[in-house]
């Protein structure tokens, strides 16, 4: 009897687990970058799609989406929140990375997943410390009401440390809203004009509980295509991405005629001629870490821009 009451209230503790931030079946939606003024308006979908267990924590992975429909399976992040301090796992442990306990004119110590550049909307920055803290500033706490749900929202500024050199830049949280995240730093957007184009934009979070549409005009998933720079759906593949030495390249339609990597700021790092080869392999050792994208020239055009994360 004991064991049967004790494997009972084990199972509800399981069942009634929830937190806020990234909660089971969470969804957002945010509008990609442009790359050029001319190309397409897509967007990626979020998704908090399974529950586990580490190191005796419930925690929810969150499953990121791209591709022009939000569909294709990009990267994962497993979250985790305890007495409303929000971590993320990585490297065997988890990492903290907000906590909703903190009052105005605090400071929070944070750090940020490798992985975080490929869930902005905004094609990224400048190369980012993943192994840094990083500190902010509590300046102002206000509250968003969504479906009668007052959430809390922590105005954050960033904190230079007096030995900063410059040879880094800061992951700026921004407003950082309780289950919603941040408008600048994870799953956000970006106020500052990225590679070639404009900035892309939040749309709509949901729950099980509420659902907001940042912009009513218009639906969610909405996209705009523009069919002379975007006819074919898949023509590369790559992995891994991260990447740390090697990038495995495989073309699926072998009149690309080059492939350039490109930093942040528009400055080709790398160029490959495939000339006819469709299996290619890119040396990354001697570049540093950050984000950089892959742009290909097939058929003359300027076909595609693929993000890649070098470790």
């Amino acid at each position: 009897m004991k064991n049967a009451l004790f494997i009972f209230i084990f199972g509800l503790s399981i069942t009634c687990y929830s937190q806020e931030f990234g909660p089971l079946n969470a969804k957002w939606h945010f509008a990609n970058c442009y790359l050029d003024i001319d190309g397409p308006i897509t967007y990626s979908v979020i998704k908090s799609d399974r529950d586990t267990i580490i190191d005796e924590k419930h925690a929810t992975i969150i499953h990121l989406y791209g591709g022009n429909n939000g569909v294709d399976f990009v990267t994962d992040l497993i979250v985790h929140e305890d007495q409303g301090k929000v971590y993320f796992f990585e490297t065997g442990e988890f990492k903290l990375f907000f906590d909703y306990n903190l009052n105005v004119g605090d400071t929070l110590a944070y750090r940020v997943p490798v992985n975080a550049p490929l869930f902005q909307s905004n094609c990224g920055g400048d190369e980012v410390d993943y192994n840094r803290v990083y500190y902010a500033l509590i300046n102002d706490i206000t509250t968003l009401e969504v479906d009668s749900v007052e959430l809390l929202q922590f105005h954050t500024t960033v904190i230079e440390p007096e030995d900063y050199d410059g040879t880094y830049s800061f992951w700026e949280l921004g407003v950082f809203t309780q289950r919603i995240g941040s408008p600048q730093g994870l799953f956000g957007r970006s106020e500052v004009e990225p590679l070639g184009g404009f900035p892309g934009y939040y749309r709509c979070y949901e729950d099980d509980e509420i659902s907001i549409n940042f912009f009513p005009s218009s639906p969610c998933d909405f996209t705009t295509t523009n069919i002379t720079e975007f006819e074919e759906d898949v023509i590369i593949s790559y992995y891994p991405n991260p990447a740390e030495d090697f990038l495995k390249i495989r073309l699926l339609n072998e009149t690309c005629s080059r492939i350039d990597l490109i930093d942040t700021h528009g400055k080709i790092v790398k160029t490959m001629l495939p000339e006819g080869l469709n299996e290619l392999e890119l040396n990354l050792s001697n570049i540093p870490p950050g984000l950089y994208f892959l742009r290909l020239e097939c058929n003359g055009l300027t076909r595609k821009y693929r993000k890649i994360i070098k470790k």
